[in-house]
């Protein structure tokens, strides 16, 4: 049985941002920030550091078609890399985050992109294009 997916961008004060909705199994929400000073990442934003912390929050909506995120299968990648397997990137299931400490990027266009995927096989992802200055 499908319903609409609804993806959901978030601000970290909890405003939307961006919302869209396809034919799907899943709900999930997707939010990056910059944690070293808890700003989100916008595209297109520009960071005046070469050392950024990268936090993306995560969550599936509970109804009768939920089957619940299957955090084995969470990515992380910055510049197409994937990064999860990097000791300094750390999936918290309990927070539904994933973590990408102390990535050191050169100046000029990066990107970072989570996937999440349910229990079903369902899955979705988000991609933010920024500049390091």
């Amino acid at each position: 049985m499908y319903q609409n997916l609804n993806v959901k961008v978030l601000s970290n004060n909890g405003m939307l941002e961006k919302q869209f909705n396809k034919l799907w199994k899943y709900d999930a929400m997707v939010i990056f920030n910059d944690s070293s000073n808890d700003e989100e990442i916008k595209d297109g934003m520009t960071i005046d550091s070469n050392t950024i912390n990268f936090k993306s929050l995560f969550s599936d909506v509970e109804n009768k078609y939920t089957s619940g995120i299957n955090y084995d299968t969470v990515r992380m990648y910055l510049d197409g890399v994937n990064m999860t397997s990097e000791k300094n990137c750390v999936n918290v299931p309990g927070d539904n985050a994933i973590n990408l400490y102390d990535a050191k990027l050169s100046n000029g266009k990066h990107s970072i992109k989570v996937l999440v995927r349910d229990k079903f096989g369902n899955e979705t992802t988000e991609t933010r294009y920024f500049t390091v200055k």
